[in-house]
């Protein structure tokens, strides 16, 4: 019996052993279990987190791309945002770049390189006058009329040329020359090429809110013709026509004018589009009156 009892005794040690390792390995292998579920639940978590972000980038990128082609295609209108201060500050800035882009793509030289003449600066340098897009209106072009002044320069040297403006009589005394462009501007500039006779111009003038504003007055200096007549323009002065006056007994014989130039203060050129005159060699009418309150196409 005694013999019995200790054959039994090691068989019930080794599945007492048996049974405590099958018992940690089934435990074991529910904590794998558990940590796989885990993992897996964790992955497609993230799965679909990608496939969000994914969803939400390639929204974004459409929102920027229609956004950009809004701007690119003038007229350019701003979207109502009231509520996003943060958003109305990007809009506002991309608006500006866009305009400095599409005005920095759109210079080119124009005619023949010409001194710079700022009354207002009598030590200025001489330089180059960029020109922009000519005008897509088009009109008869008549030897020494108003139309010769639209568009960028096209009087490629100095002298008494068909194609810049001159008055009906040399030396008549006062003359104005009125220019209009497409768009209003904050005027940062107005640029006026002079192609013979320069130094007659002894005011510039701009119609805003249907009063007369003076941008310039003064005595210029003759000089070589051709050469950009510039007047930096101070202040807020908004405008979408400039009127030129001339003392035309200031410098004896035809002051004449090629083009005239509007350059707003975000960066914007304009070459005029429209003018009328107070006389013309081109028909050689008795002079109009002066447009008192802006400017009339």
């Amino acid at each position: 019996m005694q013999d019995q009892r200790r054959t039994i005794r090691p068989w019930v040690a080794i599945g007492a052993v048996v049974l405590a390792v099958v018992c940690v390995v089934a435990l074991r292998d529910v904590q794998v279990t558990s940590q796989i579920r885990s993992l897996r639940a964790e992955k497609q978590e993230l799965m679909t987190d990608q496939e969000e972000l994914k969803a939400r980038l390639q929204s974004a990128e459409a929102s920027v791309a229609e956004f950009q082609n809004r701007i690119a295609t003038p007229p350019f209108e701003s979207p109502s945002i009231t509520s996003d201060s943060k958003a109305q500050a990007r809009v506002v800035a991309l608006e500006a770049q866009v305009k400095a882009l599409q005005s920095a793509a759109h210079r080119r030289a124009a005619g023949p390189q010409v001194p710079e003449y700022d009354p207002t600066n009598p030590q200025s340098q001489s330089g180059l006058l960029e020109s922009n897009e000519l005008p897509t209106n088009t009109v008869p072009m008549r030897s020494w009329g108003t139309e010769q002044v639209l568009g960028a320069p096209n009087t490629e040297r100095a002298g008494d040329l068909p194609t810049a403006w001159a008055s009906r009589e040399p030396d008549a005394g006062p003359e104005w020359l009125a220019a209009g462009f497409d768009q209003a501007a904050d005027i940062a500039e107005v640029r006026v090429r002079e192609t013979f006779n320069p130094g007659a111009i002894s005011k510039i003038t701009a119609f805003q809110n249907g009063q007369e504003v003076v941008l310039w007055e003064g005595t210029a200096s003759g000089g070589v013709a051709p050469r950009d007549f510039v007047i930096p323009v101070p202040g807020n002065v908004r405008a979408d026509s400039v009127v030129i006056h001339l003392d035309s007994a200031r410098v004896p014989g035809w002051n004449e004018i090629d083009a005239v130039e509007l350059v707003g203060r975000d960066g914007s050129r304009q070459w005029a589009t429209s003018s009328s005159a107070s006389s013309t060699y081109a028909d050689g009418r008795p002079p109009e009156t002066p447009p008192a309150s802006g400017f009339r196409r």
